[in-house]
C-alpha cells in the first residue's frame, strides 16, 4: 500500500497544494518552474539568433549593400472591437553601397551609383512588406513593451561569416549588435568566427 501511495505522488501533476495552512507547489510543480524558466531562457536566445540570420540573410541577397540602419517603432492603437493591439512600423536609412560594386540598374542614379533613397524604400518595401518588421521587433522586444528599435547593419563586421556555407544566427546578432549581448546571455561566438575576427 506504500508503494502505490509512492508512485501516485511521484505521478501527481503540478499544481499548487495547501500544505499546514501554506499554498505551496508540489514537486513537480518546482521541476516544471525551472524547465519553464529555463526553455523561456533558450527562447529568447533563439529569437535573438532569428534578428541575426535575418540581417545577415539581407547582406546575402544584396551583394552591393554596405551599409544601412533599420529603425523599428511600435505605439498601442484602439482597435475596431474595443481592444488595444501593438503597431509597428519601420523606416530604413543611411543606406551605403559596397565600394565598386555594381548597382542593380533599379537603384541607380543616372551616373550609376547608388540612389540612397531609393535603396531605402527597396529594403524598406521587402521589410515591411512580408511583414518582417514586426518579426524583428517582437524577437526582441517584450508584448507589454513599445520601446524603440535601431539596428545599425555594416556587411564590415560580417564579412566573414557570408563566406560560410552554414553561418550562426547567434553569431551574426553578437557581432552585429554588440550593444544587445544581454538578449543572448553568457553565449560565446564559435571559435571559427572568433578566429576569422582577430585573424
Amino acid at each position: 500500500m506504500k508503494a502505490n501511495t509512492q508512485t501516485e505522488s511521484a505521478q501527481a501533476p503540478a499544481e499548487w497544494t495547501v500544505v499546514e495552512g501554506k499554498a505551496l507547489r508540489n514537486n513537480e510543480a518546482q521541476r516544471l518552474e525551472v524547465e519553464y524558466h529555463e526553455l523561456k531562457k533558450q527562447y529568447e536566445i533563439m529569437e535573438a539568433t532569428f534578428v541575426g540570420a535575418t540581417m545577415l540573410a539581407l547582406f546575402q541577397e544584396r551583394p552591393w549593400l554596405q551599409s544601412a540602419t533599420i529603425r523599428l517603432t511600435a505605439s498601442y492603437e484602439y482597435g475596431d472591437e474595443g481592444d488595444y493591439y501593438r503597431s509597428i512600423s519601420s523606416t530604413v536609412t543611411d543606406v551605403t553601397c559596397v565600394a565598386n560594386c555594381v548597382v542593380p540598374a533599379d537603384l541607380a542614379d543616372e551616373k550609376g551609383c547608388l540612389d540612397s533613397e531609393a535603396a531605402a524604400d527597396s529594403l524598406h518595401s521587402n521589410i515591411s512588406d512580408s511583414s518582417l518588421d514586426g518579426d524583428l521587433y517582437c524577437s526582441m522586444v517584450s508584448p507589454w513593451d513599445a520601446e524603440e528599435i535601431k539596428l545599425k547593419l555594416d556587411r564590415n563586421l560580417v564579412a566573414h561569416l557570408l563566406e560560410q556555407n552554414v553561418a550562426s544566427g547567434k553569431d551574426a546578432f553578437r557581432l552585429l549588435f554588440p550593444d544587445e549581448h544581454h538578449r543572448i546571455g553568457e553565449m560565446r561566438v564559435t571559435a571559427q568566427t572568433s578566429e576569422a575576427v582577430t585573424a
